[in-house]
C-alpha cells in the first residue's frame, strides 16, 4: 500500500474491524448474556435492601416523634 490518505483511511478501517468484531463477538455470548443478567439482578436487590432499609428507618424516626410528641403532650 502507498501513503495517500485513501490508503490510510483503508488500513484504518481494516484496523477498526479488527478490533470491533472480535469485542462484539465476546460481549454476545451466552457466558456473558448470563453475566449481566446476574450482574443486574444484584443490582436490583442491593436497590431494593437500600429502599427497604430507608424505609425501616423512615419509621423508626416517625415512631420516636411520635412517642416524644405524645410524652410531651401527657
Amino acid at each position: 500500500m502507498g501513503t495517500s490518505a485513501g490508503h490510510w483511511i483503508v488500513a484504518l478501517v481494516l484496523v477498526a474491524a479488527g478490533v470491533v468484531i472480535p469485542w462484539a463477538a465476546r460481549r454476545h455470548t451466552d457466558g456473558a448474556r448470563e453475566a449481566r443478567r446476574q450482574e443486574r439482578e444484584r443490582r436490583m436487590r442491593e436497590e431494593r435492601l437500600a429502599r427497604s432499609r430507608a424505609r425501616r428507618t423512615d419509621r423508626r424516626r416517625e415512631r420516636r416523634r411520635r412517642r416524644r410528641e405524645e410524652s410531651r403532650g401527657t
